[in-house]
Order: C-alpha cells, then sequence, then structure tokens
C-alpha cells in the first residue's frame, strides 16, 4: 500500500487536520519555552534521550539511527553531536565488532543535563494537567504512542 492509498483511507477531516497541527504546534512552542534556560534545544533534547535510552539498555545507539528516530538528517545529527560531544554531553566510540561503526552513548554529565531539562518540562506538563486524573493522563500517552507508531509507518513508506 503506497502513501496516496493510506490517505485515501483516512478519516481526517480538513477540521481534524487543522485542529492537529495547531495543537502540535502549540505544545511544541510550550515545551520549547520549558527548555528555556536548558542549554539543550529541542533537536538536542530528542536526541539525547534517545541516546540515553539505548546507552541505559546496554550499548549506544549508531548516529544513522538517531537520524531516524529524530527524524533529522544525517548532516544535522552530526552538527548537534560535535556540540553534545564538546560539552561533554556525549561520546563517540567504535563497534567492538566493527571499528568502522561509530557508536554514541551518553555520559553521567549528559544524563544529569538530560534530568534536568525533563524536570523542567516536566513541571509545565503537571501545571498544564494538573487537573487530569491518572486514567486520563494514561489514556493521553497511549494515544500518543499510537499516534508516534503511525508516524513511524508513515515515515517507512517508500518515497515516491
Amino acid at each position: 500500500m503506497d502513501k496516496v492509498d493510506l490517505l485515501a483511507g483516512a478519516s481526517l477531516s480538513d477540521d481534524d487536520i487543522e485542529a492537529l497541527a495547531e495543537v502540535l504546534s502549540r505544545l511544541g512552542r510550550i515545551v520549547k519555552t520549558q527548555l528555556k534556560g536548558s542549554p539543550l534545544t529541542m533537536p538536542q533534547m530528542g536526541m539525547l534521550m534517545a541516546v540515553h535510552r539505548t546507552t541505559a539498555e546496554g550499548g549506544g545507539i549508531h548516529p544513522g539511527e538517531i537520524a531516524e528516530c529524530c527524524c533529522l538528517s544525517g548532516p544535522a545529527v552530526t552538527a548537534a553531536l560535535d556540540d553534545l560531544v564538546e560539552k561533554g554531553y556525549c561520546v563517540r566510540a567504535h563497534t567492538e565488532s566493527d571499528r568502522r561503526k561509530v557508536l554514541v552513548q551518553t555520559t553521567s554529565h549528559g544524563d544529569a543535563v538530560m534530568r534536568e531539562a525533563l524536570a523542567g518540562i516536566g513541571q509545565g506538563l503537571r501545571c498544564m494537567l494538573h487537573d487530569w486524573d491518572r486514567p486520563r493522563i494514561r489514556q493521553l500517552v497511549t494515544v500518543l504512542y499510537d499516534l508516534d507508531a503511525a508516524a513511524d509507518a508513515y515515515r517507512a513508506q517508500p518515497k515516491p
């Protein structure tokens, strides 16, 4: 099934599309505002979270995988990684099985900076959702994970 077929089956109205675009854009701006004072940009935050997760799982992540999961170009990832490495948030290492491949891992300093940035984001989200009960929050998180999976499936489609 190609992208045209996927789009033809979507039940989104023009009003739905407008609402989603508006809300997602607005939420992005709110999260960006919560990062003020943090040494991280939004793309760097996303990258650092991906590197942290894979480092914690026991290894690290290849720059190409960062580009894929963060929807960034290879050159953008390289430039951002250069900055993250320079600041001591990440290290680049070669894999043991293939010295030509680079593996990126967070440092303890990078983990601390990421936790601090997440605390700022968390403060904003807690204020924004202060009157939501736990089941409603879990429902939101589930829907967002579903949306993220749909985005991954969309991006995995062959390019025209």
